[in-house]
């Protein structure tokens, strides 16, 4: 059941196994849709749920589903987001990774990176007025 193609309007909890993104019925537990990535994720999937779509960064490659029906809307790599965190904004999307930033558009455009050359390798936490990330490690 990759996705589903009518969608509800019936609200949905996303969770997430490894590389695996399921949207539930909150009131039975019920699978409505899954997606599966090609990815082979070590770790679960970070996901964050945006305005009718879900992102979901696995291991190395963020992908935005449609939240309704678990349809693929767009998947992009970045290299080296491996353990990382994501912080949704208005207009774009910050994926944090040991170290490194990659900023992505609403569509899937990579439009900057930021490795912090010469600034040291670690783990990585993010604010905006309102919004916020902590530290990207595996805990």
């Amino acid at each position: 059941m990759p996705y589903r193609d009518i969608a509800s309007p019936a609200p949905l909890l996303i969770a997430c196994l490894r590389n695996q993104v399921f949207g539930l019925d909150p009131s039975t537990g019920a699978i409505v849709w899954e997606h599966v990535s090609q990815e082979d994720a070590p770790r679960t999937a970070r996901i964050e749920v945006g305005d009718g779509v879900v992102y979901a960064l696995f291991f190395c490659r963020l992908t935005c589903l449609d939240y309704l029906s678990g349809r693929m809307l767009w998947t992009v790599a970045l290299p080296g987001a491996v353990n990382a965190s994501i912080l949704v904004l208005s207009d774009r999307i910050v994926v944090t990774s040991s170290g490194e930033l990659h900023c992505v558009t609403l569509q899937g455009v990579v439009t900057w990176k930021q490795p912090f050359k010469g600034k040291g390798y670690g783990d990585f936490a993010l604010a905006v007025p309102g919004a916020s990330v902590q530290a990207d490690h595996a805990g």
